[in-house]
């Protein structure tokens, strides 16, 4: 008890000495800043991402974002189910065979808790690389391998959307058109050889 009240002193205090040089101040959103200094920025990207196989072939398929803003994502900007990640939605014509750790179905628009990790679905939520309370730096990758098994002789592309649930000034992402990018399959016509 006595702790946690000299740790809100010394936040207080911090507060007042930040607000006397002149210092924005905002206790669990990082560092503060000169007014002059120009905002740091939050901008997830989706990359695009192409694999080649034949029918009834499975294929590994490699997903990734990244954070190409300047600003650094605090755990507490957002809930831990919150941070940095992304939606894959699965190309038609292809079925997730292997599902790798960090991602979840989506059954019926929700994230299913209850089924981590399981194939066969056409959506799954991908969080990014961040540990209990770490948080997200700028450059942070994030990365997914699924296995994906080639069904049908036409495949539609699916979609990679990189997502940060957080309306707050902070954590907007400045660049909305790059957080989506196509995941294309292309079919060849026999098996790629080693």
């Amino acid at each position: 008890m006595l702790h946690c009240m000299m740790l809100i002193n010394s936040m207080k205090w911090l507060a007042a000495a930040a607000g006397a040089a002149g210092l924005a101040a905002t206790v669990g959103a990082g560092p503060a800043f000169a007014a002059d200094q120009p905002a740091e920025t939050v901008d997830l990207v989706a990359d695009a991402a192409t694999v080649s196989g034949v029918v009834g072939e499975t294929v590994p398929l490699s997903l990734q974002i990244r954070h190409a803003g300047t600003a650094y994502i605090y755990p507490a900007t957002t809930e831990a189910a919150d941070q940095p990640g992304a939606f894959f939605a699965v190309p038609s014509g292809t079925a997730v065979t292997a599902v790798p750790s960090g991602c979840i179905a989506v059954v019926d628009g929700r994230i299913d808790i209850a089924n981590w990790r399981m194939p066969g679905q056409s959506m799954y939520w991908c969080q990014g690389p961040v540990i209990e309370l770490d948080g997200y730096m700028p450059g942070q990758i994030g990365t997914w391998t699924f296995d994906l098994k080639i069904n049908e002789a036409e495949v539609l592309p699916g979609s990679l959307t990189a997502h940060l649930n957080c309306d707050a000034a902070e954590c907007r992402d400045v660049d909305p058109a790059n957080d989506a990018a196509p995941v294309t399959v292309n079919l060849a016509t026999e098996p790629a050889t080693a």
